[in-house]
């Protein structure tokens, strides 16, 4: 009786395998949505969108803060910003 009393208390309860195998698939499905994503998902290109946050007169000059905001899928890097004000030499900051 010893022993049948042992074998019931190693086994393993229902609860613990429903619990576990539905972990189980949870990770599998969101490994197969994560890897059709990434080949078959859609992705737009870099879309930059540009607004003038603030505008100043600053010792006989004019300093402009841009703020450019990225709403595509992908990164865009080395984003450079430039204006020109009636034929001026334009001047560029990268950030």
């Amino acid at each position: 009786m010893t022993d049948q009393n042992t074998a019931d208390s190693n086994r393993r309860p229902v609860l613990e395998w429903i619990v576990g195998a539905g972990s189980a698939l949870l990770v599998c499905a969101i490994i197969v949505y994560l890897g059709h994503e990434a080949l078959f998902g859609d992705t737009d290109p870099p879309e930059l969108n540009a607004t003038i946050d603030k505008m100043q007169r600053v010792s006989g000059h004019t300093l402009i803060l841009v703020a450019v905001s990225n709403v595509g899928d992908q990164a865009a890097s080395e984003v450079v910003v430039g204006a020109t004000v009636e034929g001026e030499q334009a001047e560029t900051d990268q950030k």
